[in-house]
């Protein structure tokens, strides 16, 4: 007869060992058979054995059964090798088991020299001197123990079979001492355990359990409770948990829920509608706050596909008490009115177990993410691969993958019109970037994929994504973030790369998105309306804050010079004379000097946006990311598009920054008219000539309609004018006939050798023939240079990346000859 029926046991003994010392020796499968056997022929009974490749399949959640299995062993082997005191794995493995070991040694009646763990030693264990501390300090543990040595031994040897049957007689007893202690003594108290209840939800009380607690399991419907206990917890830790698993009730299942929402709403549709939105944010928030602060691979959020047996929380503490929570909720009362029952676990365990099956039948919210590179247009991309989002973007890694992504530029009708909305990021909004400003973004995932195409989900082979892939994406983050589930189709724009030296490139989807006026946005959402004048001045005042990095920050000449040439050019455009007059000055040193620290933090100060929230002053620190870069090329061309007031009269301002090449000729001693088509751009260049004390006459005109004066000019320099063309034949003939016998028409524009980058192609773009229509025009005429520049890289642009154009340049005199042609 078995005596341990009554056991609280499930495995007489747990196998501790790293896998490399069984797959090379096996040793652990021979000392396992051979222990088995000779328990066996000792005691007449089997002896049950956990060894982890025997009793875990693959559709397990393997991390937590192991835990599981510790706690229901009476006993542990430890195969001591150097593999072994130097895995994470197996460290977690004993300690684990010596906490057990020590908090049931009373309960036990065991004595300090009694131990349930049994220290193998399979290859022999040298210390240099340089192990972590963890490794020296466990090899003393394992030290103070006494262990079996079976370094010199075969497993076919009799020496072998004799250790391994004094082992055996060893586990014999101390599992009779165990099994005859649990049946004759009194149970433990906390088998009956002491019930506590009380209604409705103590945030305090929550977050002092989720501090002091070392595991934790919720199971919820929603979960809406739990976004600010847990950040308050993590803050309040030293560590982060050795396990947190948070389930969420499938959405599949919410529509079969009956609780506080559907007495709050009499429609259930609209109960639905509030409870998905609940639960999605309570997602967003806590899977925002573990990527940026949680620990890789000791955090899961799940999704139940059933019906939950239970809602509740389970708290492990280092003592080994399993504290369980459970919650009972009055579908016809409000939440405060839910009772909660609080109590210590069963010996057994029984709680834990179902709580530990609750989170093993749960598919794990995984976001799985796209990945591949740009596809046959710039509209395409050819996805070859998927990854979970939390192993992305890490930084130092040299990938080459690209990422398909999108930004929704959103606008709402506001009181003077169209107004940009752009969300402040937060911690309990986004995941990286706080405090600056952006429009809806997000990776376009599998998902969107499956909405767009309606074919499975899984990711198999390679294949295309375009634009159907992008709108899912924006509709999904409209619902996910903001529980707007009506909206106007997205309208596409255009795709723009963005580029990382040490991590995934992207290829974003850019789009408009109206939203209804109507539409309430939560508070934690902190989505507002934004003038284009309010994010000139953040973009303004983030550029400012990167003034003196360029100088603390170490890199070489080319690499200074470029960084130099783009800060220059970024504060010009945004005003910024003096404090470019000062970059200019000290360029080459490699430390700011005091004059321009002092200058840069008073523009700093002078120019810094603050939003209210709640009466709390926020600082906007400036725009995210991608949209930074375009700012100018394509957020503000899109708000000119869609009638944002303001936007028109920035962006013609920007535009006329052209005029260098009339101040340069003006200050050599030309008399010079410069040309420019908007009244804003006028301005700015008479101011520019001003301040540069060049005589500069300036019309408003293009080169098609501007009336040219009969006397004509010695020089017409049109520099990167005739791409944006397209009758070229008819502004060649212009300018031709503006000549004088004798002057000289200096050309520059692009050419079809190849193609105009997709970051340029936010406005029409007519590139012109190597032998194309300029070339035709000016056939007859002398040219000192007829030069094809073909993909010559771009720099010049900080809201682009790198790139390359081709270029047809040009200079060619008229004669007496050829202006009888």
């Amino acid at each position: 007869m078995d005596d341990r029926g009554h056991s609280p046991w499930e495995y007489d003994v747990f196998l501790s060992y790293a896998r490399l010392d069984d797959s090379d020796s096996g040793i652990v499968t021979a000392v396992g058979q051979e222990l088995t056997r000779q328990f066996h022929r000792i005691s007449g009974r089997p002896l049950t054995v956990f060894k982890d490749a025997d009793a875990i399949t693959t559709a397990t959640i393997w991390r937590d059964r192991l835990e599981l299995a510790l706690e229901r062993s009476a006993l542990l082997i430890a195969f001591v090798s150097p593999s072994y005191l130097a895995s994470p794995w197996c460290a977690r493995e004993f300690d684990k088991f010596a906490a057990l070991e020590e908090s049931h040694r009373d309960r036990f009646e065991l004595a300090t020299y009694e131990s349930r763990i049994f220290p193998i030693t399979t290859v022999p264990i040298v210390l240099t001197g340089g192990e972590p501390v963890d490794v020296e300090g466990r090899h003393k543990l394992l030290s103070r123990r006494q262990a079996i040595d079976i370094t010199s031994c075969s497993p076919d040897s009799s020496e072998f079979r004799e250790t391994m049957e004094r082992l055996a007689k060893d586990v014999d007893i101390i599992l009779r001492r165990l099994g005859a202690i649990r049946r004759t003594t009194r149970e433990p108290e906390h088998e009956v355990p002491i019930v506590a209840t009380h209604t409705g939800s103590d945030q305090a009380r929550m977050t002092a359990l989720l501090t002091e607690a070392d595991s934790v399991t919720i199971v919820g419907v929603t979960n809406s409770w739990l976004p600010e206990c847990l950040e308050q917890a993590l803050h309040g830790r030293p560590r982060f948990w050795d396990r947190l698993d948070i389930v969420f009730l499938g959405e599949e299942v919410l529509p079969y829920v009956n609780d506080e929402l559907s007495a709050d709403f009499p429609v259930p549709a609209q109960a639905l509608k509030e409870r998905t939105r609940r639960a999605g944010q309570a997602k967003r928030r806590i899977m925002s706050l573990l990527l940026r602060e949680g620990a890789a691979g000791h955090w899961s959020l799940h999704s139940h596909p059933f019906a939950l047996p239970f809602t509740g929380n389970l708290f492990v503490f280092r003592d080994g008490r399993r504290r369980v929570q459970l919650g009972v909720t009055r579908p016809t009362r409000s939440e405060s009115d839910n009772l909660r029952i609080d109590f210590i676990d069963r010996f057994d365990q029984s709680f834990e177990a179902i709580f530990s099956e609750i989170v093993n039948a749960s598919r794990e919210e995984h976001e799985v993410i796209l990945v591949g590179s740009p596809g046959r247009t710039s509209d395409h991309f050819l996805c070859q691969s998927a990854r979970f989002r939390r192993s992305i973007l890490e930084g130092g890694n040299s990938t080459t993958d690209w990422l398909p992504a999108v930004v929704a530029i959103t606008w709402r009708i506001g009181p003077s019109g169209p107004e940009p909305l752009l969300q402040l990021n937060s911690p309990t909004n986004s995941t990286r970037e706080m405090g600056k400003v952006s429009h809806v973004s997000g990776y376009i995932n599998q998902l969107d994929h499956s909405a767009s195409t309606g074919v499975s989900s899984d990711i198999a082979g390679s294949f295309e994504i375009s634009w159907g892939e992008a709108e899912s994406a924006v509709r999904r983050e409209l619902q996910d973030d903001f529980g707007i589930t009506e909206a106007p189709a997205p309208q596409p724009l255009t795709t723009v790369p963005f580029y990382y030296h040490d991590k995934e490139n992207f290829v974003f989807y850019l789009l408009t998105q109206q939203i209804s006026k109507a539409t309430v946005f939560g508070e934690h959402t902190r989505m507002f309306g934004w003038t284009p004048a309010d994010l000139m001045r953040i973009r303004q005042n983030q550029l400012l804050t990167r003034v003196i990095e360029v100088f603390d920050h170490p890199m070489s000449a080319e690499q200074r010079r470029r960084t130099l040439r783009l800060l220059l050019a970024n504060l010009e455009v945004h005003g910024e004379t003096e404090t470019a007059r000062l970059v200019r000055r000290y360029g080459k040193l490699n430390a700011a000097p005091a004059e321009l620290v002092e200058a840069v933090a008073r523009r700093v100060a002078a120019t810094t946006h603050h939003r209210y929230v709640k009466g709390t002053e926020i600082r906007v620190s400036g725009i995210a990311g991608l949209q930074y870069r375009v700012f100018f090329s394509h957020l503000l061309p899109a708000y000119v598009g869609l009638g944002v007031e303001g936007a028109t009269e920035i962006l013609a301002d920007i535009r006329s920054d052209e005029s260098a090449d009339a101040i340069r000729l003006a200050r050599l001693g030309w008399d010079v008219d410069a040309v420019e088509p908007t009244a804003a751009g006028v301005g700015k260049i008479r101011n520019f000539a001003v301040d540069a004390a060049a005589q500069v006459s300036v019309f408003q005109g293009d080169v098609l309609t501007w009336d040219y004066p009969d006397e004509g000019y010695d020089l017409i320099v049109c520099n990167g004018v005739l791409h944006y063309v397209a009758d070229k034949l008819t502004a060649c003939r212009r300018l031709q006939q503006a000549t004088r016998i004798g002057g000289v028409n200096a050309l520059s524009l692009w050419s079809d050798y190849s193609p105009v980058p997709a970051c340029h192609e936010i406005v029409p773009t007519y590139p012109d023939g190597e032998y194309g229509a300029v070339y035709r025009s000016y056939q007859s005429w002398d040219k000192s240079l007829l030069y094809f520049e073909r993909r010559r890289a771009e720099m010049g642009h900080d809201d682009m990346p790198e790139h390359t154009h081709s270029f047809v340049k040009m200079l060619a005199r008229r004669t007496a000859e050829n202006a009888a042609l």
